[in-house]
């Protein structure tokens, strides 16, 4: 009892609170599509597309930022889903449960990073406007 007790307690320090807590993905929510389902949207993991407007998509969290390509009145533009580090989980949480090899376990992998949801591609999606002093150039 006493040996399963200390393992337990030896594991719980050896991983960070985020990495006990949160899953290896995160759902997102993607939204400001054009409401005729034509906006589509490419990550690293697959293309979606924006249904109504906006759907939801599970992809994988990252420490870095994710980048995405929407496709969108026939063009296509780059962007990238912000991500941060959550500090309730990664920093407030390991002070409970993981102490400060959590919060490095947490810090250096993935799963203490949480993109930024729900996510607006509306401007990526809008026609630019022809001011009438462009249109008389035309």
């Amino acid at each position: 009892m006493k040996k399963h007790l200390l393992t337990m307690i030896a594991l719980t320090l050896l991983s960070g609170c985020a990495t006990i807590v949160k899953d290896h993905t995160q759902s997102i929510l993607l939204t400001g599509g054009q409401k005729d389902s034509s906006t589509k949207v490419s990550t690293p993991t697959g293309s979606f597309t924006l249904t109504d407007g906006s759907t939801t998509v599970m992809l994988p969290r990252s420490k870095d930022d994710i980048p995405i390509e929407v496709t969108c009145n026939g063009t296509t533009k780059k962007t990238v889903i912000p991500t941060e580090f959550d500090v309730l989980l990664g920093g407030f949480g390991n002070i409970i449960f993981g102490g400060i090899i959590g919060i490095l376990v947490d810090s250096s992998g993935s799963q203490a990073y949480d993109a930024k949801t729900p996510f607006d591609v509306s401007e990526l999606c809008a026609t630019p406007k022809i001011e009438p002093a462009q249109q008389a150039k035309n």
